[in-house]
């Protein structure tokens, strides 16, 4: 419990989330319900149980890269399913480069280990589709679903600026640990 919200219920992970990381959350606001006041937020995850673990590790990410930024805002704004996948919108303010690449860090994992985990029971999964819905879903919960077969699911491609230099770099999303492995050496684009 907390003592900015005496009697406050945490009836699930969300509404738990949603408390424990109150400072990602601008519109943070208590509402009634019939088993007493709860928290609620727009930018609240509005996704399946099987992500939970995904979206929990998102938000420990992001609020560590804001942790040494007392003047940055940090707002995690949607947190909702989208083509089969999480998508995670954050919107960051006076952030140093090193803290808004963390951000981003932790919004590109998330998402990408989407692909990965079903969203109903956080079994492995794959990105399928089912009577024209994408759904992450795990072989148990397939139920007549084909699998989209696309070997660039997993691979991302970053630009970034290096001193006065353009630099793009293919990396592909490594599920066992939760991190993107380059592939190629990067790409002088200047040269």
């Amino acid at each position: 419990m907390t003592t900015r919200y005496p009697g406050l219920v945490l009836a699930d992970w969300r509404t738990r989330l949603l408390h424990d990381h109150a400072a990602l959350f601008t519109d943070l606001r208590v509402v009634a319900t019939g088993l007493g006041p709860t928290l609620t937020s727009v930018g609240g995850p509005s996704v399946g149980e099987g992500w939970r673990e995904l979206v929990e590790r998102a938000y420990v990410r992001i609020a560590a890269a804001q942790a040494g930024e007392s003047a940055a805002e940090v707002a995690i704004l949607v947190i909702e399913e989208k083509w089969g996948a999480l998508r995670l919108t954050v919107s960051t303010l006076d952030l140093c480069e090193t803290a808004s690449a963390a951000v981003d860090l932790a919004v590109d994992l998330a998402e990408a280990g989407s692909l990965h985990i079903c969203e109903a029971c956080g079994a492995p999964g794959r990105l399928s589709v089912r009577r024209g819905w994408y759904a992450t879903v795990s072989a148990a919960r397939a139920d007549g679903s084909l699998p989209v077969r696309g070997r660039d699911l997993d691979l991302q491609v970053a630009t970034m600026i290096v001193g006065d230099r353009t630099v793009r770099m293919a990396q592909r999303y490594d599920v066992w640990s939760d991190s993107f492995i380059a592939l190629e050496p990067p790409i002088d684009e200047d040269s």
